[in-house]
């Protein structure tokens, strides 16, 4: 499969808009993208046949027991240490109250944990940041439109104003340094379309999401 040469990271939220809001910046640098939302689908996950260069894990999950949270969040970081992944841990932990922020921040460290970043203060750009001293990707992440012709950049402009993402997708695979990126993005398209047959995002929805990553996409060939 294309993502076999990617660096694969696991998202660990319930929260889906969170989840929304870093898969296309990190979809976009080339990181090959997993789903979990609760602490069984995680297990099951690291407990697969495909191995995790990082894993984002919140350590508070809505609607499992706060009072075990500990228990829980170890139990996953110790199968997590298992497979040798990274882990960053991305919670909003400090907002319940009587929780002492350096004491999970220490915590996490004993376990091994790479970062933690509390949700109200992180940005996008930080945790890429991050996760590439983690997993670097391998090329230049700059300057990729002198890897395009003018003219080709106008015919990718030109379909992504008629919404021909496709096509303008098979053009940036075309060339190789742009291959992780285009590969992304084409993950995420294909994730909209499942998404919209399966009733979980109406048509708007998936229109605004393809409009995000058109807009991604000109972004990157203006770099």
């Amino acid at each position: 499969m294309l993502h076999d040469c990617q660096p694969t990271i696991l998202i660990v939220d319930d929260e889906e808009d969170w989840r929304e809001s870093i898969s296309l910046p990190l979809e976009s640098e080339g990181y090959h993208l997993e789903f979990a939302r609760n602490s069984a689908q995680v297990l099951e996950k690291i407990n697969g046949d495909k191995p995790f260069d990082i894993i984002c894990m919140n350590i508070l999950l809505r609607g499992e027991v706060k009072d075990g949270w500990r228990l829980e969040w170890t139990n996953l970081l110790g199968e997590a240490e298992k497979r040798r992944a990274n882990v960053i841990v991305i919670t909003s932990m400090n907002k319940v109250p009587n929780t002492n922020n350096n004491q999970i921040i220490e915590e996490a460290k004993e376990y091994g944990v790479k970062a933690v970043f509390f949700k109200d203060e992180i940005s996008r750009n930080k945790l890429l940041k991050e996760i590439q001293k983690i997993v670097p990707i391998s090329y230049n992440m700059k300057n990729y439109s002198s890897f395009l012709t003018e003219e080709e950049k106008a015919e990718i402009r030109q379909l992504i104003k008629k919404d021909e993402l496709e096509p303008a997708l098979v053009m940036l695979e075309s060339k190789k340094i742009l291959q992780n990126q285009a590969i992304g993005f084409q993950g995420r398209l294909t994730r909209i379309k499942s998404e919209h047959r399966q009733s979980l995002k109406t048509r708007e929805e998936a229109e605004i999401e393809r409009n995000r990553i058109g807009q991604a996409i000109l972004e990157l060939i203006s770099e």
